[in-house]
């Protein structure tokens, strides 16, 4: 594995994201691209209103570039390789042709853990970019349990790739092949 693609957004599902892929680039001696996607639909009427839009999308574009250069710094220190790219358009949509047009063996996102109706509401990008990548994708999502209890995780039925070290529980990742 040369190279993984990491979508961010900022959320704790992200973050989550960010530390697996890193975890298996430093494991795979791969290179990982940090992503974040910014997406305005077209604004349609009056030319303040065009404007306005555009700036928004302007200093969101900056924000997202101030946001991976952080978590960049952090995994450069710790002597891994990273790229940051600012894609435009729907994230999902986004991500896959950048993991196309890179030709990234792995795509890693966060997911929110949410289940049944929820998981398949519009908004979710995990599962859509599932649906339309060509490439593998991991959904990372943090179990979260009661420490009181000491409870172990649920094990799932989510399989990890042969020979691929497993560097979190099965119930963590949704991984398809």
């Amino acid at each position: 594995m040369e190279c993984i693609l990491v979508g961010v957004d900022g959320s704790w599902g992200s973050r989550e994201a960010v530390r697996y892929a890193a975890d298996l680039a430093k494991s795979t001696g791969s290179r990982l691209i940090l992503a974040m996607a910014v997406y305005f639909h077209k604004a349609l009427g009056a030319p303040e209103l065009e404007a306005q839009v555009a700036a928004w999308e302007e200093e969101e574009n900056e924000r997202s570039a101030k946001v991976l250069g952080k978590m960049a710094g952090v995994l450069r220190r710790r002597g891994a390789a990273v790229e940051t790219l600012v894609l435009s358009g729907p994230p999902a949509e986004a991500l896959c042709e950048e993991a196309r047009a890179a030709e990234v063996d792995l795509v890693v996102v966060g997911h929110r853990g949410r289940g049944g109706l929820r998981r398949v509401l519009p908004g979710s990008v995990a599962v859509r970019l599932v649906e339309v990548c060509p490439k593998p994708v991991i959904s990372s999502a943090r179990v979260f349990r009661d420490l009181s209890t000491m409870a172990p995780p649920r094990l799932g039925g989510w399989l990890t790739p042969p020979g691929t070290p497993c560097f979190r529980p099965p119930s963590e990742a949704m991984i398809r092949w």
